[in-house]
């Protein structure tokens, strides 16, 4: 004897094809607008990293650089007072200056092996002179790592990495929210829709 099957009521099925229509609308537009949202906040966060390469860039000169050691180290000196000026904004993690021969300009912590994320991004911006960003996998840290030219050729390495903890923090805020209202919204629908549709003698 086959067993008897569930079989929804036309009202059942109208809330929950309703709920299902706005579930979907509410979660399609807001994780949209947040990728969209999150995609400028990090245009504006790589913009800022740039900043403090023009900067740095801007301390080494275009022309070229004398190799003695007392040019180096005057150099040297003037990144480290720029930079330890910079580190204080609480916006950025630790600036770090590379030169082409892998020793540290700047900064108070050398990227030493070359498995670190870090060591990597150097040592492949000192290879190719191309500009790398990286977004780490906690999303707190978004990095910009390019070369320092001095007469058209790489002789060192930024890395910048701009803190968004705070950015990613507002953006769980913002999904968090977004799964409130889509609920406060499906009980309000399933409440007042079964109010209606009952007014209409609709089973």
């Amino acid at each position: 004897m086959p067993r008897p099957s569930f079989i929804f009521g036309l009202r059942t099925e109208i809330l929950l094809s309703l709920t299902l229509l706005l579930v979907a609308a509410m979660m399609l537009t807001s994780f949209v607008i947040l990728r969209i949202t999150e995609r400028d906040l990090l245009r504006y966060k790589t913009a800022d990293g740039m900043a403090v390469v023009q900067r740095i860039q801007a301390a080494v000169g275009n022309g070229k650089i004398q190799t003695d050691q007392v040019s180096l180290k005057e150099l040297k000196e003037r990144l480290h007072s720029g930079i330890s000026w910079m580190g204080h904004s609480g916006l950025y993690d630790q600036i770090v200056v590379v030169g082409s021969d892998g020793s540290l300009w700047a900064g108070k912590k050398h990227p030493k092996s070359s498995n670190e994320p870090a060591g990597n991004e150097i040592a492949s911006v000192l290879r190719t002179g191309k500009l790398r960003t990286e977004l780490d996998r906690e999303r707190m840290l978004l990095t910009v790592t390019a070369p320092l030219l001095a007469d058209g050729q790489c002789i060192a390495a930024v890395r910048v990495p701009v803190r968004i903890d705070a950015m990613s923090q507002g953006l769980a805020k913002s999904r968090t929210l977004i799964w409130f209202y889509i609920g406060l919204n499906v009980l309000v629908l399933v409440v007042f829709g079964n109010f209606l549709l009952s007014r209409i003698v609709i089973r």
